[in-house]
């Protein structure tokens, strides 16, 4: 590619199509009691097959901590996040609103506790260890 064509190229941001990120959005990780007041499921991922429905889409969620009332946000691959999260929808209920992007929020109809995530090793030499709801 000569220097022209690079120049008669068009930037990416231009195109409106990159997601938002959200540089106050933090990976998942072990942490302690949070309440969590809405989800979401993003689909646009490596992780995640469309045709077959399996995988592991992003999933993000927004809440407070517990001891400081501050608001957090959270995004994590993990399926067993995803799993509880979507147990957790069905269990107490929520509204669905869109954000000013147009991503569709699951708002919960009741604030869900929860006393905080915590890795937990495979025992398999080599694998990651993956993270859970903390229940005691």
């Amino acid at each position: 590619m000569t220097k022209t064509e690079t120049d008669n190229g068009i930037d990416y941001e231009s195109l409106g199509l990159g997601q938002v990120q959200e540089a106050d959005r933090m990976q998942l990780d072990d942490r302690g009691p949070i309440q969590i007041t809405r989800i979401r499921f993003d689909y646009k991922t490596k992780y995640w097959n469309e045709k077959t429905k399996t995988g592991s889409p992003i999933t993000k969620f927004d809440g407070f901590d517990v001891p400081t009332g501050e608001r957090v946000k959270y995004f994590t691959l993990s399926q067993v996040i995803y799993k509880n999260f979507s147990d957790i929808l069905t269990a107490v209920g929520s509204t669905v609103q869109k954000d000013e992007s147009g991503n569709e929020w699951y708002i919960l109809k009741k604030p869900i506790n929860i006393k905080g995530f915590e890795k937990i090793s495979t025992g398999v030499r080599g694998q990651n260890p993956y993270i859970k709801i903390k229940t005691n």
